[in-house]
């Protein structure tokens, strides 16, 4: 789950304040950067995967150890 971005942040938001979700969910969130990295964990207690959708062994790794992956991502070239 990327929490930075406006779809990202609305579905991570609604997570937080969903007690009965958020206490059956150990939330990872993979994100572009270091900062927003710090800034998630810190703000939200969430764990964090710095990483771009080119860093394919991350991707796989963080998906392979999850039994739910939500991607909402955009991506253009």
């Amino acid at each position: 789950m990327h929490g930075s971005g406006y779809v990202g942040g609305t579905f991570l938001s609604r997570i937080l304040t969903t007690p009965q979700l958020l206490e059956k969910l150990d939330i990872v969130l993979y994100v572009r950067s270091a900062e927003k990295a710090k800034r998630l964990a810190d703000e939200f207690n969430v764990k964090t995967i710095v990483g771009t959708l080119a860093d394919l062994d991350k991707l796989e790794n963080a998906a392979e150890n999850a039994h739910i992956v939500v991607s909402i991502v955009s991506f253009s070239r």
